[in-house]
């Protein structure tokens, strides 16, 4: 019984899945950012392989995410499948990650020079960085701090300008 249960569902799964993206042709292929309405998207057309006039099928969708978030240059990525007159619109949608640009702002910055700081953070000029990338750089500050001070009791905060990200 419980066999034929697995096996039901799994029949399901697959059914479902052959309705979500069922071989349609693909008619248009954007791209669209979740936080720059205004940016170019060309550089994401360039990464997915998704073309205009091919047939559709949820591997190369599920490729393209993939290869978009290998790159590191976003650090989020979706597809969605938009039906048309005659086939679908695939529509890109990412979040493209800052690049970092020396030096880091910190208050409180006391007993570690700058240089330290930024060694430590580990980001470098250039690096593409986001929200979890940069509270990863600013913990190990704060262990570091721990380490050369045992009476670490100053809250440090990282600031983090506008001016020190540029967009490419």
């Amino acid at each position: 019984m419980r066999n034929c249960c697995l096996r039901f569902g799994l029949a399901i799964a697959v059914a479902m899945s052959a309705t979500i993206v069922s071989a349609e042709v693909v008619k248009n292929v954007r791209a669209r950012s979740m936080d720059d309405a205004n940016a170019d998207m060309s550089d994401v057309l360039a990464v997915v392989g998704v073309k205009v006039g091919e047939e559709l099928t949820q591997e190369n969708l599920s490729r393209d995410v993939k290869s978009l978030l290998d790159s590191s240059r976003y650090s989020a990525a979706s597809a969605e499948v938009v039906k048309v007159d005659g086939g679908v619109d695939v529509v890109y949608v990412v979040r493209r990650r800052l690049r970092y640009q020396e030096p880091l702002a910190i208050t409180g910055a006391k007993e570690l020079s700058e240089r330290k700081i930024n060694k430590v953070s580990a980001l470098q000029n250039g690096d593409y960085v986001d929200e979890p990338i940069v509270a990863k750089a600013a913990q190990a500050i704060k262990a570091e701090y721990q380490k050369k001070s045992s009476t670490f009791t100053v809250p440090l905060f990282l600031f983090l300008p506008q001016r020190v990200f540029r967009k490419l």
